[in-house]
């Protein structure tokens, strides 16, 4: 007997795609009947330096979006904005006591950079 974890049964089951299909058709619908209200509510702005990160899509995994103009469906998704710009990270100044009892003064910045904005959300 062959045990599959909780992902791979739920991603090859049928009942779930088509439940699937259904919230995303009554969602497109829900949009297109409301289209001009709607319009302010699923159409996102993503700046150039950050990357949407959607969640919640139950078809996929998390997937990325971005930069610029993102639709995202109402109810079904969720966005994370992740920025990736290069960021600083200043640690205070600290002493120490070395081994022949002089004093030195320690202190260092880090520099750090999101690479796979789905890891980072």
């Amino acid at each position: 007997m062959q045990t599959l974890s909780v992902s791979e049964w739920s991603s090859h089951s049928r009942l779930r795609w088509w439940t699937t299909l259904i919230l995303h058709i009554l969602s497109y619908g829900l949009v297109v009947v409301t289209a001009p209200l709607s319009l302010f509510f699923v159409l996102r702005r993503i700046p150039e330096y950050e990357r949407a990160v959607v969640l919640g899509s139950t078809l996929d995994m998390a997937c990325i979006r971005g930069p610029g103009l993102i639709f995202v469906l109402p109810f079904l998704e969720k966005i994370k904005r992740i920025d990736i710009r290069t960021r600083v990270f200043s640690i205070p100044p600290q002493q120490i006591l070395s081994t022949d009892s002089v004093t030195l003064t320690v202190d260092a910045v880090i520099y750090y950079k999101v690479f796979d904005p789905v890891k980072a959300a």
